[in-house]
């Protein structure tokens, strides 16, 4: 998003729905894989439906207050704020595959 906001000189709303447009095809076809891989292996009964019945409901409220933050926080502070994001999740599956590696 920032990259086209700054370097292609997109406006602000229209780099954030094209992101979000991006986000969510990318996360919908990554969770419909997962879960038919599921399936495929051990049925129904393999997908972590607790994981899926608060998941969605916070992406949808996330969806819905998001652009109603737009232009009242700083591009700076989400900038900075989604790095920080991404960095916590980063280090939690670093920390993740590496207990799964050597303690197995």
């Amino acid at each position: 998003m920032p990259q086209l906001a700054r370097r292609n000189r997109v406006p602000i709303q229209v780099a954030a729905a094209t992101s979000l447009f991006v986000v969510v095809l990318t996360v919908a076809s990554a969770s419909c894989i997962q879960i038919s891989t599921l399936v495929a292996a051990g049925g129904l009964t393999a997908v972590p439906w607790n994981v899926v019945v608060y998941t969605v409901p916070a992406v949808l409220i996330g969806g819905q207050i998001g652009p109603r933050l737009q232009g009242k926080v700083s591009q700076r502070a989400v900038e900075v704020g989604v790095g920080c994001l991404f960095t916590v999740i980063g280090v939690a599956m670093a920390v993740t595959a590496l207990r799964n590696t050597l303690f197995g």
